[in-house]
């Protein structure tokens, strides 16, 4: 949920009255905003359930219990969903990362708005280590 929260919030911080947006529109964030980057990468990294994120253990604790319930056609869903979505985070990733071409719709987060990502990033790490430390306890 933190993720969302952030991605969505970073959306939001596109100058403009421009509703439609692309991954080509985050090229160059990377340069302009390098701690946002790093956290929105985080964030994206989360929804995609890569280890040590929050959303890494969401999935495996569902991938548990779709085992223990023998919904094998469930774990196939979210196994392929799982695989889609690591495709297209890491193409938003990716997307921040490249150098700025000139076209892209300007990305103009207030101080704010920056620090909210990096605490949303933050909060996805804690979140992650607090159920860490409980299941490895």
């Amino acid at each position: 949920m933190l993720s969302t929260y952030a991605l969505f919030y970073a959306a939001a911080q596109f100058d403009g009255d421009d509703t439609f947006q692309s991954l080509a529109d985050y090229r160059g964030v990377f340069k302009k905003y390098p701690a946002t980057a790093v956290a929105l990468i985080v964030n994206l990294a989360s929804l995609a359930g890569i280890p040590p994120t929050a959303g890494f253990f969401g999935k495996v604790f569902i991938i548990i219990l779709a085992w223990y319930a023998q919904l094998y056609w469930l774990l196939g869903i979210m196994v392929a969903g799982s695989a889609v979505s690591i495709y297209y985070y890491f193409g938003w990733a990716r997307a921040m990362l490249e150098a700025p071409e000139g076209r892209e719709a300007d990305f103009a987060p207030t101080a704010a708005a920056r620090q909210t990502i990096i605490m949303l990033a933050a909060g996805a790490l804690a979140v992650s280590a607090l159920v860490f430390s409980y299941v490895g306890a």
